[in-house]
């Protein structure tokens, strides 16, 4: 390989992965658009989306530091390139530290343009929400209920947060629509009418909700959880007598 062929690979692949980058960018940040666009529409997939968002932007950070890497490794190529003009460089049957060094700056091209190819294709599957909710369900163990009566409970302990005399502020203002079990507790927390504890563990219940009803092949939900979404039904009629 001459001298010709090495400044046009190691300038060729920066360009191209910074291109592919930018690329991923842009519908990533058309997806989360449309996440946002969905959740108003179903306050029940909050929680997932949030998750997904956070999935996505991990990804994203690990493609960034591949294709910063690569693309300065690649420059630094170019930089310190010792092949003269018009000279062949090839395998002569002794060690070359520049050979090694290149060989391992292109793998990790490779490995940057297969990661940016894995995570479109993660992120377009149909299923990513699905796969997502079954994540965030875990493992059941003990004794459990089925999906619907888990649900069931949980729409009464909805209705009885949604009959608190609250004046709930939204995170946005220009979303015309309902106060959702979020924009709730986050009300309750911020008047102290309930423990931080019971506050959270409400979030919790809330996303397992969430999670139950939008994953897939999900039947059971621990007994546990809904008797404790039973209980925080009590405790909220209670306060809202009290009130």
């Amino acid at each position: 390989m001459d001298r010709t062929a090495l400044d046009w690979l190691f300038s060729t692949a920066p360009q191209a992965i910074a291109a592919l980058v930018g690329l991923i960018f842009t519908g990533v940040t058309f997806f989360i658009s449309a996440l946002d666009k969905e959740v108003s529409r179903d306050e029940t997939k909050e929680d997932i989306c949030e998750e997904m968002k956070k999935d996505i932007h991990t990804k994203m950070q690990w493609l960034y530091w591949l294709a910063e890497i690569s693309v300065v490794f690649d420059m630094l190529i170019l930089v310190v390139n010792p092949v003269d003009e018009n000279k062949i460089f090839s395998f002569n049957g002794t060690f070359d530290w520049y050979l090694l060094f290149d060989g391992i700056v292109l793998l990790l091209n490779l490995v940057t343009v297969v990661f940016s190819l894995w995570f479109i294709v993660r992120i377009a599957n149909p299923k990513y929400l699905k796969q997502t909710a079954n994540r965030m369900l875990g493992v059941v163990q003990g004794d459990v209920v089925e999906v619907k009566e888990y649900v069931a409970a949980f729409i009464e302990m909805e209705k009885t947060l949604k009959d608190l005399p609250l004046n709930v502020v939204y995170e946005s203002q220009q979303t015309h629509r309902s106060a959702t079990v979020s924009d709730i507790l986050r009300e309750l927390r911020y008047k102290d009418w309930l423990s931080q504890q019971d506050i959270s563990e409400m979030y919790r219940l809330n996303r397992l909700r969430n999670a139950a009803v939008h994953g897939e092949n999900v039947e059971s939900i621990e007994n546990s959880d809904c008797e404790k979404v039973k209980e925080y039904t009590d405790k909220l009629r209670e306060l809202r007598s009290n009130l």
